[in-house]
């Protein structure tokens, strides 16, 4: 509730009308298409409200301060000051301990937004928050010296900034949504083990190489570390349940992924597009949702953890590198392109709880040579297996009754051979695709003992019957002889 009531006291700093070094029209933060900022926030994120830093401070109200000497203009609080602008032009801001008598505690809303002047600020001890758009397109400032004791960094605190690197105090807490968002120039920031929550697009077109996700962080918000080209390494000490969507996504040199116990989910288009060569699941991860991996072109080889459940449409569709997949018998749901496009793909182990091969699951994959589909699969949908030149044989179970008449679609199927039981509808399948077909080793040699069994009966039968017809024709004899005699 407190921080409900900082919120609306830094909403009201920001509304007073002091002036400010930016102009009125950029006052709407996060939603002023002039700017261009202001990311549809995740309705999962959780909401400020519910996160209390147990600030022990009087909210009430005393007025305004504007102090002509500094250039700081403040909103008094009996619990402190809130800095909610600043007038003057140097390219050094020291922002005070105290405006008047008070302990400047927040800096408010938008309260430095647009001042492009600023290149170096001092942040003041005792400072806790710092509040939505606060220094906002700033787009000169290189460099921020955060206190010991801040708590937390609001919305967009620093949207657009020239910053180059950042040193967050142990006692920071929380990173908001776009805070550090499109600070290209930002190459390092070292999160504090502190750190519970970052929100969402919060550092997304940013410049920081190297991500340690400290052991506190329960949240990490969509989009987080999104389109950060210059991301190379991600490493959690402790992983939040859910990989929210487009968390990674087009981080093209992220090559090292290093996650930790705890992931359920990973998202939508969580590493879309990354550069990763390697990434190691751990068992709990219950689901991989759709384009999680997508076009991610370095990725060289999936080993599956046990209790996997579900792996999405186009989950690993564009990987060019993937050459082989193992699935644990676990993955009952299995999406459309999930491995589409996979053109090194050479080896797919199967899941035994699969009921079908999705559309397009493994089409394009040029590579594939041999397939051996799971006892248990009944359909094969359409295009499952289209494009994939390369093959030579699949063995289809007696389980399959449908399978789609596009499922194996490219322009020469002569050098298929599917492979399955004499009485199966595979057979019946290739042989109205002409097909080639080839009844499995397994099975052979059941059918050369059905064979013997049948030509020792019918030879058995053709004994009896030569035998009955000499019997009869002796019968016959020995009664033509009779009659002469009488």
């Amino acid at each position: 509730m407190k921080r409900k009531i900082f919120a609306l006291v830094t909403a009201l700093v920001s509304a007073v009308g002091f002036s400010l070094s930016c102009s009125a029209e950029s006052l709407n933060y996060g939603y002023n298409d002039d700017y261009g900022y202001g990311n549809e926030i995740d309705y999962n994120e959780p909401s400020w409200d519910d996160y209390d830093p147990a600030w022990d401070m009087d909210f009430t109200y005393l007025g305004s301060f504007h102090d002509r000497d500094s250039g700081f203009s403040a909103e008094m609080f009996k619990g402190g000051a809130v800095i909610s602008g600043y007038e003057k032009s140097d390219s050094r801001i020291v922002v005070p301990e105290k405006i008047g008598d008070k302990n400047v505690i927040a800096i408010g809303e938008y309260a430095f937004q647009g001042n492009q002047s600023i290149i170096d600020v001092k942040l003041p001890k005792g400072l806790k928050y710092i509040g939505k758009g606060a220094f906002g397109n700033c787009t000169d400032l290189k460099s921020v010296e955060f206190p010991e004791g801040l708590l937390s960094i609001d919305q967009g605190a620093f949207f657009n900034c020239g910053l180059e690197a950042v040193q967050f105090p142990n006692s920071l807490t929380s990173i908001g949504t776009e805070a550090f968002w499109q600070c290209w120039s930002l190459t390092s920031a070292e999160l504090s083990d502190s750190i519970e929550r970052i929100g969402s697009f919060a550092f997304k077109e940013s410049g920081i190489k190297q991500a340690y996700l400290p052991e506190k962080l329960d949240y990490l918000g969509k989009g987080a570390f999104e389109n950060c080209s210059n991301l190379e390494t991600v490493s959690f000490a402790h992983c939040p349940a859910v990989i929210e969507e487009f968390t990674f996504s087009n981080c093209e040199k992220l090559k090292t992924v290093t996650l930790a116990n705890g992931v359920t989910a990973i998202e939508q288009n969580a590493f879309y597009g990354c550069g990763i060569t390697d990434i190691e699941f751990y068992e709990g991860l219950i689901r991989i949702e759709s384009q999680a991996f997508m076009d991610c072109k370095q990725l060289g080889g999936i080993q599956f953890p046990e209790r996997l459940i579900t792996v999405g449409d186009s989950a690993f569709e564009g990987c060019e590198s993937l050459e082989y997949v193992n699935m644990t018998d676990d993955i009952s749901d299995l999406g459309e392109f999930a491995f589409s496009k996979c053109g090194s793909l050479k080896s797919i182990q199967f899941s035994s709880k699969l009921k079908e091969i999705p559309a397009s699951a493994f089409s394009y994959c040029s590579e594939l040579k041999s397939v051996v589909i799971p006892e248990g699969v009944g359909m094969i949908r359409q295009e499952a297996f289209a494009w994939c030149e390369g093959l030579e044989e699949i063995y289809i179970p007696d389980s399959v009754n449908t399978i789609s008449s596009k499922a194996f679609l490219m322009e020469d199927t002569s050098k298929i051979t599917i492979i399955g039981n004499y009485n199966s509808y595979a057979r019946s399948y290739a042989s109205r695709y002409t097909i080639s077909f080839k009844v499995d080793a397994a099975h052979q040699g059941q059918v050369k003992v059905m064979m013997i069994v049948m030509i020792s009966v019918w030879s058995a039968v053709l004994d009896i019957c030569l035998i009955m017809l000499v019997k009869a024709g002796i019968r016959k004899k020995d009664n033509n002889s009779g009659k002469g005699d009488i």
